[in-house]
């Protein structure tokens, strides 16, 4: 990243760290700006919902529009900053932010649902009742199809196979259900992609002794 970036990048965080409600017009800018300022100013609220959620939860509803945007580089990008707000809410399986967020998994980019699926464990960590759902969740989102450009791709399912392996390894010990866990390490042990079938048989060779 620029200097100067980095700059008018740490002057929006000062300015809505002390004007919440400027959250807003960084939002329509996003939404609207067809040159560089909304990568500024979505980068901006992606550190503060790191780093001090608080301040943008009052302007929740508004910042979901990110994860329908039209250029994936900020629907990732919102992505992230929405799992960071959802570990701050109190909410259940039923909540419709949620629904709506999970969605994602179904997602025929692998990218997209990728970052679901590490948004997911961020806001797991922080509420674990939702652990069972989160990974049902996941494992379902193994059996989905992903695309790219416009052609089924099964490498693209290869790889998200192993950021599942990084993921389930990730939250292991809080996970209820770790047979049905076992099982998808298991049904990878024979990945056409070499990497996912050594992380495989390592995720099992380590977990395996739980029931020995």
């Amino acid at each position: 990243m620029k200097e100067e970036t980095k700059k008018e990048i740490n002057k929006l965080i000062e300015e809505i760290t002390l004007k919440p409600e400027l959250a807003i017009e960084g939002l329509r800018i996003i939404q609207d700006n067809k040159g560089t300022d909304k990568y500024t100013w979505a980068k901006a609220l992606g550190e503060i919902a790191q780093e001090k959620p608080d301040l943008l939860l009052p302007y929740f509803t508004e910042l979901q529009h990110l994860l329908d945007h039209p250029n994936n580089f900020i629907k990732w990008g919102g992505i992230a900053l929405i799992a960071e707000l959802l570990r701050k809410k109190e909410i259940t399986t039923s909540d419709e932010s949620y629904q709506e967020y999970m969605h994602l998994l179904e997602d025929k980019s692998m990218i997209t649902a990728a970052n679901c699926a590490k948004g997911s464990v961020r806001i797991l960590k922080n509420q674990p009742e939702l652990e069972e759902d989160i990974t049902e969740r996941l494992l379902k989102s193994a059996k989905h199809d992903f695309e790219s450009k416009g052609k089924l791709s099964p490498e693209c399912q290869n790889i998200y196979w192993g950021h599942l392996l990084d993921l389930f390894e990730e939250y292991y010990d809080l996970i209820g259900d770790k047979k049905r866990v076992l099982a998808f390490a298991a049904s990878c042990c024979h990945n056409s992609r070499k990497a996912v079938a050594k992380k495989a048989g390592e995720f099992l060779k380590k977990h395996l002794l739980d029931f020995a």
